[in-house]
């Protein structure tokens, strides 16, 4: 578990110094990702490898988040705009760290605001943390009075191209141009 944490902090480390000005970053580590089941906002299975083919827009996040969750979702929307027709070779999915507020109904009626066709996921404790693990996200419960809560979390957006493969962290002060860019690449070269 310790070896876990280190390789989580080192990777954030290493992209942090490197990257400093970069949005978009190339992953090289094709360890980052992989297939998963968890449950969708309409209570179906949900198993990301049956949507390959699609470039897919992974992101962690919670219904309650102040800013970088519906910030993320309105850059998608945007790059959608951006890709046109394109937009519908592209899947949004929204995997949430906080199941015990983030209900189906809930997460279906945040997606439902932003109009991108996202798919919301969510588990119990323990499969997510699987699914979190695969990503290496890192997340933190910040209580402010009593039961109330935020929680920090890794606000990257994966882009994970038509063969399953995580090919871009976005990062959440990058613009959505930059994604739409990213994803026409992807769309280009497979």
């Amino acid at each position: 578990m310790i070896k876990k944490i280190l390789i989580i902090i080192i990777l954030t480390t290493l992209i942090s110094c490197q990257n400093k000005e970069k949005t978009l970053i190339p992953v090289k580590n094709k360890k980052i990702g992989g297939d998963f089941i968890l449950t969708d906002h309409h209570g179906n299975s949900f198993q990301l490898s049956k949507y390959r083919g699609k470039v897919i827009l992974l992101f962690f996040g919670y219904t309650y988040c102040p800013t970088e969750c519906p910030t993320t979702l309105e850059k998608i929307k945007s790059a959608y705009n951006i890709l046109g027709q394109d937009a519908n070779k592209v899947q949004t999915i929204f995997i949430t760290v906080d199941p015990k507020r983030d209900r189906k109904d809930v997460i279906s009626s945040y997606l439902e605001y932003y109009k991108v066709g996202a798919i919301g996921l969510t588990g119990s404790i323990e499969e997510l943390k699987r699914v979190a693990k695969l990503f290496y996200v890192v997340q933190k419960k910040k209580i402010s009075s009593g039961d109330k809560y935020t929680l920090e979390h890794s606000t990257f957006t994966y882009i994970i191209d038509r063969n399953g493969i995580v090919r871009y962290l976005f990062r959440f002060h990058g613009a959505a141009k930059e994604l739409a860019s990213a994803i026409k690449k992807i769309l280009k070269d497979n």
